[in-house]
């Protein structure tokens, strides 16, 4: 999975009871460890929670101090130990892999390139949704409103000619910044 810098990342993993295999808490919290995949430990700190019986989270940040090189792959591993039920209460520790991810260069949840004509892809969507979906005011005159989804402002306001051309286009993104 691709994962961009600064984004907090969540895995779940089970733990099971060796004589029964049903699922049972770890004797201790497991620990998780995200190594590079030389097997260098990244030194992230990891949080770990039980969300119900046998059944954990794993939570961090892949912060650039500790994740800098975009592109490089990254192994989550979890460590547990548990002791059976059965007659003889049998103890296992195991490590187990429970994810996998590679650092993306590109930031999905921030505007860090420019798309189209200077405009990032939050503001051409912004652009389009209010053109397509927003309401219009003014409608019937030499200005047309197109309004943002929310019904806040003016997203697009476009000034019409005689012959019904588009003369003079501007934008209202500045809730966007």
């Amino acid at each position: 999975m691709l994962v961009n810098q600064d984004e907090p990342l969540s895995l779940t993993f089970n733990t099971y009871d060796p004589d029964t295999g049903a699922s049972k808490s770890a004797n201790e919290l497991p620990s998780v460890v995200v190594y590079d995949a030389a097997g260098v430990d990244t030194t992230e700190l990891v949080t770990v929670a039980e969300i119900v019986t046998g059944l954990y989270r794993a939570t961090f940040t892949a912060s650039a101090a500790n994740f800098p090189t975009i592109g490089k792959e990254y192994i989550v591993v979890a460590e547990a130990s548990v002791t059976g039920s059965g007659a003889g209460a049998t103890e296992i520790t195991a490590k187990a892999t429970i994810g996998h991810f590679q650092l993306s260069g590109v930031n999905h949840g921030k505007d860090l390139v420019n798309s189209l004509d200077g405009r990032t892809p939050r503001e051409v969507l912004a652009i389009i949704a209010s053109v397509i979906a927003g309401k219009i005011d003014d409608a019937d005159t030499n200005e047309e409103n197109f309004r943002d989804l929310d019904d806040t402002l003016d997203r697009v306001k476009v000034a019409v000619d005689p012959s019904g051309n588009r003369s003079i286009v501007t934008f209202d993104l500045t809730d966007l910044t």
